[in-house]
């Protein structure tokens, strides 16, 4: 919108100026010089303000950012309940349904149609569950802390190849459940003093039949990411070379 307020800034100063002519004008001992600079400023001003092409842009700048204002006001909720949750859904909803109207006579709107309705499902977790952030900046801060201590965890300053190779047994190594039948009956984390957090409270949900269940394919996802690292280290053609290689090796056919 930074246009947008230079343009409405400009009519201002433009107002501000003829103000200062009229009062020159009036006046018996008026510069002469100063006022003809405020004519040729004057002029300069009202190229701009005039274009109609320009003017234009800026009503439908004023009149998008409207839009966009009032979804933001929307989403600007906090969350922590299923009840909030459901007023925050309901509002979208009917914001949803107000601009597919108006997207028949303003197309630009077809896309935040088609973006609400692409990620509806992921929206509104953040209003239900208090520990999920609800902005992209709070939600990559998250994340930059979570690799931060996997990091020191797991010894791997890759963090990506870490999870992709040894997901499964990540829900382990930050099961933080309660030992049942213990004298103590309490976490790890309480043992340590340590306050359980969300993270812990989350990770620790987790049940054997989960790491079971994905096993078979964090194995697949091994193999394509030996694979693409292997291409990406040393590229395509020297890859298929080594295989036509082996294979020959395999064989046993000679050059």
């Amino acid at each position: 919108m930074y246009y947008v307020e230079l343009f409405d800034r400009y009519r201002s100063v433009r107002t501000a100026i003829r103000k200062c002519i009229g009062l020159l004008n009036s006046s018996e001992s008026s510069d002469c010089q100063y006022r003809q600079d405020l004519i040729k400023l004057d002029e300069k001003l009202s190229l701009v303000l005039r274009n109609k092409k320009l003017k234009n842009l800026v009503v439908e700048l004023k009149y998008y950012h409207h839009y966009f204002r009032r979804l933001c006001s929307i989403f600007d909720e906090e969350g922590g309940s299923r009840e909030k949750r459901e007023y925050v859904e309901k509002r979208v909803r009917r914001y949803r349904t107000e601009i597919k109207t108006l997207s028949a006579t303003h197309p630009r709107f077809k896309r935040i149609v088609k973006q609400l309705d692409k990620h509806w499902d992921g929206l509104f977790h953040a209003y239900e569950s208090g520990y999920i952030p609800r902005t992209n900046n709070e939600m990559e801060k998250l994340i930059w802390n979570f690799r931060k201590i996997w990091r020191r965890i797991t010894g791997h300053n890759n963090v990506n190849n870490w999870i992709n190779h040894h997901g499964p047994f990540a829900i382990y190594l930050l099961n933080f459940k309660r030992e049942s039948g213990k004298s103590y009956n309490c976490s790890p984390l309480q043992t340590m003093g340590i306050e359980i957090g969300n993270l812990a409270v989350l990770m620790g949900s987790v049940s054997p039949q989960t790491r079971t269940k994905y096993f078979e394919k964090q194995k697949e996802l091994r193999e394509e990411n030996r694979i693409r690292n292997t291409i990406n280290l040393r590229g395509v053609k020297a890859f298929l070379k080594d295989k036509v290689e082996k294979m020959k090796v395999i064989l046993k056919i000679g050059r």
